[in-house]
């Protein structure tokens, strides 16, 4: 899976609409958006705030083990 495909299946499986995932990230819906459509990858910092809110690994974050 690639990242844009992770993030949208975590947001969803945690029934969580954009804006709700962008304020808990601190970044905005657009910046959601982009991830989701595979127009903007996220920073590393990004990427670890990304693994708290969903509580998973970077691995699963990353493609590299499923959901």
């Amino acid at each position: 899976m690639e990242f844009c495909e992770i993030i949208k299946a975590l947001r969803i499986e945690a029934n969580l609409s954009r804006k709700a995932l962008a304020e808990k990230l601190g970044v905005t819906q657009a910046c959601i958006s982009y991830w989701e459509n595979d127009k903007k990858k996220p920073s590393y910092d990004q990427i670890k705030q990304i693994c708290i809110v969903f509580d998973v690994s970077a691995n699963i974050v990353l493609g590299f083990e499923d959901i």
